[in-house]
């Protein structure tokens, strides 16, 4: 065995990896708010920093948080139904969600269950202005 042929070899895939991952930081950024992982109970599991700027909470706070706690009472059973489903579609939905503040802001979840992992996947987009906006027009 050449082992500056395996290392090299090692090296290249390694950097094909990072790229890769730059290249999929670059499509999440463009196209979702947040990212991250919970479990089928609502604990956060892995998130990116913006979403504990955007909703005002520390990382720390999040890492002990429940998602299912912080979604306003009209939208809990919507979650919670998500949460106990065993296929692998891409759920959307949209709730009202707590900032640290009290106040609530509009997100719109894409939610997919990676079953050999028993977690859940999601990317969340702000739509409060949208909803806003919709208020509006219906006054």
């Amino acid at each position: 065995i050449n082992i500056k042929q395996v290392i090299e070899k090692a090296l290249c895939e390694i950097y094909t990896v990072n790229l890769m991952k730059k290249d999929f930081k670059l499509i999440l950024d463009i196209s979702a708010d947040s990212v991250g992982v919970m479990d089928k109970n609502g604990y956060l599991k892995t998130t990116g920093q913006e979403w504990s700027d955007y909703l005002n909470y520390s990382e720390e706070e999040f890492s002990e948080c429940n998602l299912v706690d912080l979604v306003h009472e009209d939208y809990k059973d919507k979650l919670i139904s998500i949460l106990n489903i065993d296929n692998e579609d891409v759920n959307i939905i949209e709730n009202q969600i707590k900032c640290k503040n009290g106040k609530y802001r509009w997100l719109r979840w894409n939610i997919k269950l990676v079953k050999e992992k028993e977690l859940f996947a999601f990317m969340v987009r702000d739509i409060s202005k949208e909803k806003s906006e919709e208020k509006q027009r219906k006054k």
